[in-house]
């Protein structure tokens, strides 16, 4: 399936243009201005991210995830409506958003990026093979010619310079060297001739952890997808380091007061938007109400996150002791039967907060105080049809276990994981 079999892409060069602006990088060859290299990036992302089925499907719009990111290092995702314009396309091609803009519009479940690599091994160089280098393609190609640091440019034994530093890596028999591509910059034009111009070819290869990585060149389409991967998970990975430290700084957590009854249901309105939009019949029929909430705050299960200035973010319940619908599952079973479990219920995130972690705030916060309470494991149940909750209970380490049945008789999926944390992550809210 390609991204125009899939989409009407009308006003396609803009939307690209937009989407350039948003992630500036080189997406053109040579002088041309036409984003040619971008345009076959998203063309072959697409394909890949549709079938690893990474297209996440909402009620009204489908998004997958283009792999680039902003310069604030936002993720970047592509967005569909459903075509109103009968016999064509099912879907329209809305535009390129970022993952806050989304929130914004109260989605909270992400796709993730395509896989370019099954094998791990395919990101190092093995030094065991022999070296072949094909000096047409590096010297013959204009765009390639000139990203070769100036003095070696113009050294009369540049392909010695090639040859030996090849020899040299060849020397490391038993290592294996993440490959790095290195960036023309303004300060090659200052090196010195000489010897300094072997280093200065051989430097991105010896000494990578010195030198700052630049945003990765694209020659092609086919190398940018290559070349990028490893960058942007490197930069999502200290995205997700960064967004956590600043989540358990900027919410607390603690247990529900009366005063934060009517932010409670402020935050289960919200929820029930939500689900309805995502054609979800689950909370539609007034359940939880305001008795509920008040019930699991008055048995001491309720707990809200705030934000620094007051302002109630989410919410969720935490019951220890057996839950009586979990006393029968169908379809599966338990793991851990038999240790004493806590149950989550009732987590939702105020439309505002979406998108942000604080879901996973929640969470952690529910391990910590089954934790401290001698409690090793933690069930949770959820519609069949609310793929957001499954999709956020199975990246946290839930499993699916089978089918349980509420007091109403009404089905659902549950799940359970045993909590892992260590000491210091415990927190005490009584």
């Amino acid at each position: 399936m390609n991204l125009f079999q899939f989409a009407h892409c009308a006003d396609y060069d803009g939307k690209i243009d937009y989407l350039a602006f948003l992630s500036p990088e080189k997406w053109s060859h040579g002088r041309r201005n036409d984003n040619d290299i971008l345009k076959n990036y998203i063309a072959h992302t697409f394909m890949k991210v549709y079938d690893e089925h990474k297209v996440l499907f909402l009620r009204n719009c489908c998004l997958f995830n283009t792999g680039l990111f902003t310069k604030f290092y936002e993720a970047i995702y592509a967005v569909f409506s459903l075509n109103s314009v009968p016999n064509r396309q099912t879907w329209f091609l809305d535009g390129f958003y970022t993952q806050f803009q989304l929130a914004g519009l109260g989605i909270d479940e992400f796709p993730k990026r395509a896989d370019y690599f099954d094998n791990p091994e395919e990101l190092v160089f093995d030094t065991n093979c022999e070296i072949i280098p094909q000096y047409s393609h590096i010297f013959n190609d204009e765009e390639n010619f000139f990203r070769i640091p100036r003095p070696v440019r113009e050294s009369p034994t540049k392909t010695m310079l090639f040859d030996g530093k090849a020899y040299g890596r060849r020397k490391l028999s038993r290592c294996r060297t993440a490959v790095l591509q290195k960036q023309n910059t303004a300060s090659d034009s200052n090196m010195s001739y000489g010897r300094e111009s072997a280093r200065s070819c051989a430097r991105f290869e010896q000494k990578p952890r010195r030198q700052p990585i630049p945003g990765p060149y694209l020659p092609h389409a086919e190398h940018g997808v290559q070349q990028c991967a490893p960058y942007r998970q490197a930069r999502s990975r200290l995205l997700a380091r960064a967004m956590t430290a600043l989540i358990k700084d900027a919410f607390s957590v603690a247990k529900a007061v009366p005063d934060d009854i009517a932010g409670m249901m402020a935050c289960v309105r919200d929820a029930q938007k939500y689900l309805s939009r995502c054609g979800v019949d689950q909370w539609q029929n007034g359940f939880p109400n305001e008795s509920v909430i008040l019930r699991d705050r008055e048995l001491g299960n309720a707990y809200v996150a705030k934000s620094p200035n007051g302002r109630l973010a989410g919410i969720m319940a935490l019951v220890f002791g057996d839950e009586p619908s979990y006393a029968h599952i169908y379809g599966g079973e338990w793991r851990f039967s038999g240790e004493k479990y806590a149950t989550l219920h009732r987590l939702a995130v105020r439309a505002e907060f979406r998108g942000g972690g604080l879901a996973f705030a929640l969470l952690r916060a529910a391990q910590s105080e089954a934790a401290i309470r001698g409690v090793s494991v933690l069930r949770a149940d959820t519609h069949r049809d609310n793929m957001t909750m499954q999709g956020f209970l199975q990246k946290h380490g839930f499993e699916r276990r089978g089918v349980i049945y509420l007091a109403d008789g009404s089905e659902r999926l549950a799940f359970d994981t045993r909590i892992n944390m260590s000491t210091d992550e415990k927190v005490d809210y009584d």
